[in-house]
């Protein structure tokens, strides 16, 4: 490991340990870390049948859908700062929420931030680029992810998976 990569990891693994760890909103924790304000690029936004599925997500899903796959990219400037993807179970929401869900333009985190909720974290720690490509993540690297459920009233609203770009985050910390 060469001193930059030292230095990189050194400054970054408290860092990436608060992302990984908080039940809060990583975007807002991004752009506190970056001093920027991402944007949210959506990728796709795609009906999936019920028995399409992941087994862990359609279990955590009570409702009978329809259900939707989002992927989308947190952007600092032109580079992708994170990944996620998302599935919910569209039946459950508001028709305002909907749109602005299938508008992808905001962050989830930000669109339900008056909203009532608790995310419970299923998994964090580093995946392997073999499990990354299993996801369809296009980081090809070592990464961090994080895999939770956002739950409101014990009915899980959406289930996420999102993978950190590290050499992005690192590159644009705030020196403040």
């Amino acid at each position: 490991m060469s001193t930059t990569q030292k230095e990189q990891s050194v400054l970054l693994e408290p860092l990436l340990n608060v992302l990984l760890k908080i039940d809060g909103s990583t975007t807002l924790a991004l752009e506190s870390m970056t001093q920027s304000e991402l944007e949210l690029q959506l990728i796709s936004h795609t009906v999936v049948p019920e028995e399409q599925l992941p087994p862990e997500v359609k279990i955590a899903f009570t409702g009978n859908g329809p259900f939707i796959k989002r992927r989308t990219s947190l952007m600092i400037g032109n580079e992708m700062i994170s990944e996620n993807i998302v599935y919910y179970d569209l039946s459950l929401f508001s028709n305002g929420l909907s749109i602005d869900l299938n508008n992808g333009e905001v962050p989830i985190g930000k669109l339900i931030k008056s909203t009532e909720y608790r995310r419970d974290i299923l998994f964090s720690g580093w995946i392997s680029p073999q499990q990354i490509k299993s996801f369809g993540f296009t980081i090809g690297k070592r990464s961090p992810l994080k895999k939770y459920k956002i739950v409101k009233n014990n009915s899980c609203w959406f289930y996420i998976y999102e993978l950190f770009n590290t050499d992005i985050i690192y590159q644009n910390l705030s020196p403040s």
